[in-house]
């Protein structure tokens, strides 16, 4: 497994790409293709996430056999690095890229001398939710986030102590 940042607005491409076939496949059944429609284009667009890159959002395509199998994004805060998405595509899954992720983003977190790690996961993803306990992430908090449009993220607010 190798992982790329994400530096420019062709890396951000790729991620968008990649957002599109995850999110439909992934998130259609959890909150209707209408919302998955509206999110990738205002948070997953190769547009919206080259902002993020230059605003100070990390970026990362994880690669495996050269192959694009996934991407993850962080930001350091003041007390805690927030991991605002980690997706592995379908076909990539069970073969330990979640897990070697998690693994730089703990190392990067406590490099920072961050506190925690925070997530927020949708409440009715139970895979994910059960993946994340596994690794040793509590639900700390319930949240609805307003993204725009009449939509909401109805999600758990998650946390990994360091």
């Amino acid at each position: 497994m190798y992982l790329k940042q994400a530096t420019n607005l062709e890396d951000a491409k790729r991620i968008a790409q990649l957002a599109e076939t995850i999110w439909h496949a992934h998130y259609t059944p959890l909150i209707g293709a209408d919302q998955v429609a509206y999110m990738l284009q205002a948070l997953q667009s190769a547009e919206a996430i080259f902002s993020a890159i230059n605003k100070g959002v990390c970026y990362f395509l994880v690669q495996d056999a050269e192959e694009d199998a996934g991407y993850v994004a962080y930001d350091m805060r003041a007390d805690h690095c927030f991991l605002s998405k980690l997706y592995i595509a379908a076909d990539q899954r069970g073969r330990g890229l979640g897990r070697a992720v998690l693994l730089m983003v703990k190392r990067a977190a406590t490099l920072a001398e961050v506190g925690s790690i925070r997530l927020t996961v949708n409440k009715d993803n139970a895979d994910t939710i059960a993946w994340y306990q596994s690794h040793g992430f509590q639900t700390v908090e319930e949240i609805v986030i307003d993204v725009g449009s009449g939509y909401v993220m109805d999600d758990y607010l998650m946390e990994l102590s360091l």
